[in-house]
């Protein structure tokens, strides 16, 4: 059975998928690849290859007839996985994109999209803030990943707007757990273990202290930087033109938008989605 790690783009699944990878191998090293070992991403081509479809993958219509038998066949290996996931929990042409008779429940990640802003501007190339916060309130969003490697890789995902993805994940019923990006920095102890906690009561384990302050050490924000700075990282996005790399542990907790954000766009972000705001405290 899946368990769900949900988060619009750019606001810390990454970080706590490394967490719960840490936490889980109980390793006293970490490396970015290791993230990929116990973690993976949905939806991938992999996910589709046993299904006997022939489809085009970079059309999200046609990979969404296949979200569920694709989870189905995920499912039939009785095995616990943790996946991570941008998508909405949608509903696209009758065509869902999971139920809850196929998930045990989500891990959802929320950042403050006065924050995310900054790292959708740098993570997809935006040239001016105008233009991200066009891609933050677009109704049914479409992200479209990078293809690396033609046998292997992330297929389209339908995110919507900031506000439907977060309002589409908040309807999960059964072991629901919201994690706030803020959180994980101002009280990093208590809220990871909160996250350890849920995956215990899961899969009947039992985390230490230690092990869960190792995990937070081994995946601090600078840390992952350097690792990346050094080794590279897979997921990072390229430049089109020069086909470089540019950096995917951008700002982390230094990505404070009082610093950075004019007031113009900061009345724009609240002024769309004050309502959400208001109810995560962000406001």
């Amino acid at each position: 059975m899946i368990i769900w790690l949900a988060s619009y783009p750019k606001s810390g699944n990454t970080w706590v998928r490394f967490f719960i990878t840490s936490l889980l191998l109980n390793t006293k090293d970490f490396s970015l690849k290791d993230s990929t070992k116990l973690i993976g991403q949905f939806p991938m081509k992999r996910h589709y290859d046993n299904l006997g479809v022939n489809i085009n993958f970079n059309n999200l219509n046609e990979v969404s007839k296949y979200w569920l038998e694709a989870q189905k066949k995920i499912n039939s290996e009785n095995k616990i996985r943790i996946l991570k996931t941008h998508n909405a929990l949608c509903n696209l042409n009758d065509n869902f994109f999971s139920l809850p008779s196929l998930m045990l429940g989500a891990i959802h990640v929320i950042r403050d999209p006065r924050n995310i802003i900054t790292s959708i501007k740098n993570y997809y190339g935006f040239k001016n803030i105008n233009d991200t916060l066009k891609f933050l309130i677009k109704e049914n969003n479409v992200i479209f990943p990078q293809i690396e490697n033609k046998n292997n890789f992330a297929l389209p995902q339908l995110i919507g707007s900031w506000k439907e993805h977060y309002h589409s994940w908040k309807q999960v019923k059964k072991n629901y757990l919201l994690v706030k990006y803020e959180q994980l920095i101002d009280n990093s102890f208590l809220e990871f273990k909160k996250i350890a906690d849920y995956i215990g009561s899961i899969i009947n384990r039992n985390f230490s202290d230690d092990q869960i302050n190792t995990a937070i050490k081994l995946t601090d924000f600078k840390r992952l930087q350097n690792l990346e700075k050094k080794y590279g990282f897979q997921e990072a996005p390229k430049n089109q033109e020069s086909n470089k790399r540019r950096n995917f542990f951008y700002l982390g907790e230094n990505n404070n938008w009082k610093k950075i954000l004019d007031q113009k766009t900061t009345y724009r972000i609240i002024k769309e989605f004050k309502k959400e705001m208001e109810a995560l405290n962000y406001i």
